[in-house]
Order: C-alpha cells, then sequence, then structure tokens
C-alpha cells in the first residue's frame, strides 16, 4: 500500500486515513476501512480495492444524493442482480454499486489508463454484472451521478468530506 502512495496521486480521493490490512477479510469501507492480503501481488487491483473502499466515505457524506442517484438507476434498471458473483448483497447494494464502481473505474482510468482499468474491473469475482454495467453503460450511468453531484469531478477534494 505505501509503494502504491508514492507512486500515484491518491489524496485527492482520501477521505480516511485509518486503514487495517488483515489476511482473510473481506474488504469493507467502516466502520475501519480494511484491506486483506489477497492483492499484495497484484498492485493495480489492490489499489481498485482502495479507491473502492474510499469512495463508500465519499458517497456516505453524500447520502441524500446517492439515494436520489439510486432511485434514477432503478427506473433505468428495473431489476438488478442479488448475490452471488453478478450482484451485492441485496437490491439497494447492487444500485450503490453503480456509484461506487463508476467512480472506482474512472479513478483507475485516470491512473492507469482505460484499457488497464477495464482489465482490473472486469476481472473481479464480484459485483460481474455491476463492472460490465459500469463499462458499457456510461452513457446511461454518467449524466446520473453528475445531476446528484456523485462524479468524479465532485469526488476530487470535495469539501464537505
Amino acid at each position: 500500500m505505501e509503494r502504491l502512495l508514492e507512486r500515484y496521486d491518491l489524496d485527492r480521493w482520501i477521505y480516511t486515513r485509518e486503514v487495517i490490512i488483515r489476511s482473510f477479510v473481506v474488504p469493507h469501507s467502516h466502520p475501519v476501512l480494511t484491506l486483506n492480503t489477497r492483492q499484495l501481488d497484484d498492485d493495480d487491483g489492490l489499489l481498485g480495492t482502495f479507491l473502492h473502499e474510499q469512495f463508500h466515505w465519499f458517497e456516505s457524506s453524500r447520502r441524500e444524493f446517492a439515494e436520489q442517484a439510486i432511485a434514477e438507476f432503478r427506473r433505468i434498471y428495473p431489476e438488478v442482480p442479488v448475490g452471488g458473483t453478478e450482484g451485492a448483497t441485496n437490491e439497494r447494494s447492487s444500485y450503490l454499486h453503480l456509484i461506487i464502481c463508476t467512480l472506482e473505474f474512472d479513478a483507475l482510468a485516470q491512473l492507469l489508463g482505460r484499457d488497464r482499468a477495464t482489465r482490473v474491473v472486469c476481472a473481479r469475482p464480484y459485483y460481474r454484472w455491476v463492472y460490465r454495467r459500469v463499462t458499457e453503460d456510461e452513457a446511461k450511468i454518467k449524466p446520473v451521478l453528475e445531476r446528484h453531484s456523485l462524479s468524479l469531478e465532485h469526488a476530487t477534494k470535495a469539501e464537505d468530506c
């Protein structure tokens, strides 16, 4: 992680500086951002996971905007997968991850280039439907994030986080 923080300018997307790295845990953002050791030999994957969990902190600071975006996504995608490798743990979380995974992908694309970012997110064994939407339906997803102040531009150096 220290190597990635030295290599990439991530300050603009860091909302919590408290990070725990443990073996055999599912990465999560709250109450303390926690990463696992599975990606120690995969810098691009670890970078994406770190950003993903940081963007949960950004989203939680804009919960009302996120709920408005989720309401729009429900109209665009009336059915979303839940569980398994395709969706998140529940319907709301699958919709929420359209926000988080788009931010993750856009940040990775800025840092690594679009091709590498696509390889990273498409290799994930989870949220597969969400990541396909993120990479294939940008014209549907990005305007929703813009309208609700949840795009990567809003996530960069946000004063209210």
